[in-house]
């Protein structure tokens, strides 16, 4: 895409020099067609930047042709959510040894910090100039005594802080194996299904609600085909490339994304609505106060935090699914314990509750942000 962005800005103004730079200096963003900015925002260069600290105009001009160039890709289907998946993959296998999150990189980390932990006061004094290595002797062999004195503490420091660090990593070690690992086939937590119902009152509430919105866990409900069909300004997000394939092939924006991540990256205030649902209300307690707190960040004043939960006597019969739910980090929960987490979210939030009762199986709770 690059090279196909470069040779576009060639033939449109012919500065391919100082567009192709301005390009590979700036990061990758994305736009909505309305012309709303969302998650993929382009790092301002201080090069570009005038006095107040505003991005200059060329620099706008240029992330968002960027933007639009991204976006236009998207759409036609030459970045399916499963490249990025690959190309994510590729990145990992080529991060340096060490530099990566993985048990074997904090391993190969070590055993390199434990073998440069050894120290040598036995500097060379070889030298072509007459007389200097001889110089150097002497300087070495008077100072012998002063630097061994130093070296037996750094030595003592060293090996007391790396048997620390092994210390350190026996406990988490012993803390990771009681719990289920991150994307593991078996106890990861799944996108429990979202009735027709259910996915239509929500899509029906937020149909006609103005500015840029998000789905998150878009694949386990039909709320996202329905916004848009609407004509609503949203996209999704989900970890499952295949069915991102599928939703992409059909014209919707999607993205690969962990929700967590999606909105941690999102400006502040430039969201008119949040749905939250699929495996965030199976994930840690913490870390679904985090995703909580970012989605009240992201929305503006007046927007929504749409909450689409399960009862915790949900039953869930295939095998799949129980096995899933006993392994997962977190439980289904009660919808006092709902309201009590959005009650500890910084901005002041009211709160409508829908149990669906006959009509659907799910809990929908809808938050609208009423200050920051």
């Amino acid at each position: 895409m690059t090279k196909d962005f470069k040779d576009h800005l060639t033939e449109e103004d012919g500065s391919k020099s100082q567009s192709s730079t301005e390009m590979e200096l700036t990061d990758f963003g994305s736009i909505s067609s309305s012309g709303h900015p969302d998650t993929f925002v382009a790092t301002p260069l201080p090069a570009e930047e005038d006095a107040d600290g505003s991005m200059s105009p060329f620099q706008g001009s240029i992330q968002a042709r960027i933007a639009q160039e991204v976006e236009r890709k998207r759409k036609e289907g030459v970045f399916p959510p499963s490249f990025e998946r690959r190309l994510r993959d590729s990145f990992e296998r080529l991060v340096p040894q060490g530099g990566g999150t993985s048990r074997e990189d904090f391993r190969s980390l070590f055993r390199s910090t434990d073998r440069a932990a050894f120290m040598d006061i036995d500097v060379p004094i070889a030298s072509n100039r007459p007389g200097v290595s001889k110089l150097k002797k002497i300087i070495r062999s008077l100072t012998a005594w002063y630097l061994n004195y130093l070296l037996q503490q750094i030595t003592n420091f060293s090996a007391n802080l790396m048997q620390l660090l092994a210390a350190m990593d026996l406990r988490i070690k012993t803390l990771e194996n009681r719990i289920s690992p991150q994307g593991a086939e078996v106890g990861r937590s799944i996108a429990i299904p979202i009735s027709e119902k259910a996915s239509v009152y929500v899509s029906g509430v937020l149909s006609n609600l103005p500015g840029r919105s998000i789905v998150t866990g878009c694949c386990s409900s039909n709320v996202l085909s329905e916004l848009f069909t609407a004509g609503a300004d949203v996209y999704g997000i989900d970890t499952d490339e295949t069915l991102l394939d599928q939703l992409q092939q059909r014209g919707l924006d999607v993205r690969l994304a962990s929700t967590l991540e999606e909105l941690e990256n999102v400006r502040p205030a430039t969201l008119n609505c949040v749905v939250l649902q699929g495996d965030y209300e199976l994930e840690s307690i913490s870390k679904i106060r985090r995703i909580i707190d970012s989605a009240a960040s992201a929305v503006g004043v007046g927007g929504k935090i749409v909450l689409i939960t399960h009862r915790p006597e949900l039953k869930l019969e295939d095998r799949q699914s129980k096995i899933a739910i006993d392994l997962a980090p977190g439980h289904l929960m009660h919808r006092e314990t709902w309201e009590e987490l959005l009650g500890m979210v910084t901005p002041k939030l009211s709160l409508e509750v829908n149990e669906g009762n006959n009509a659907f199986s799910e809990r929908i709770i809808i938050a609208n942000k009423l200050s920051n």
